[in-house]
């Protein structure tokens, strides 16, 4: 009965559209821009730029690949020091 009622609340929350609010300036947007814009430099537009997905999911696939080679590593290392330790 429980599944079914947060089932149902879920599909409620997805079914509703999200409430648009303004996008929140940062630092970079606020001081640095207004700051270098003052002194006669525009902002320079980056192949990865902030807008859409793309940094985002650059971001996750580089802690997916750190964590495979972190993981890897250590498993490397236990595997060392147990073959290490039953050898007399």
């Amino acid at each position: 009965m429980i599944g079914a009622g947060a089932a149902l609340l879920v599909a409620a929350l997805a079914a509703s559209p999200a409430p648009r609010e303004p996008r929140w300036a940062g630092l970079d947007e606020k001081i640095v821009e207004r700051v270098s814009a003052e002194a006669g430099h525009p902002r320079w537009r980056t192949l990865l730029d902030d807008s859409g997905d793309l940094p985002l999911f650059l971001f996750l696939s580089a802690g997916i690949a750190g964590g495979f080679v972190l993981g890897y590593g250590y498993r490397e290392v236990l595997s060392r020091r147990r073959d290490e330790g039953r050898r007399p």
